[in-house]
């Protein structure tokens, strides 16, 4: 049990770094856990959660008028 503790810990971290490089690049993010009985087969993989994590610019603007937000010196 405590390996995958660790697994679900490094999972949660790759996640928080895509949000905030995400929010870096003027860009959002949205993360998701879920279990699914029909994504082990798909996978070809035995799972019990899977998380998911989906970046890009709203809509309502275009990419064009996100700026990244600037390093302080």
């Amino acid at each position: 049990m405590l390996a995958r503790g660790r697994e679900y810990r490094a999972a949660g971290l790759v996640e928080r770094r895509l949000h905030l490089i995400a929010y870096a690049m003027g860009a959002s993010a949205t993360g998701m856990t879920f279990l699914d009985s029909e994504i082990p087969a798909l996978l070809g993989a035995p799972l019990d959660a899977l998380i998911l994590t989906c970046v890009g610019v709203p809509d309502t603007g275009s990419a064009a008028d996100v700026r990244p937000m600037r390093h302080r010196s």
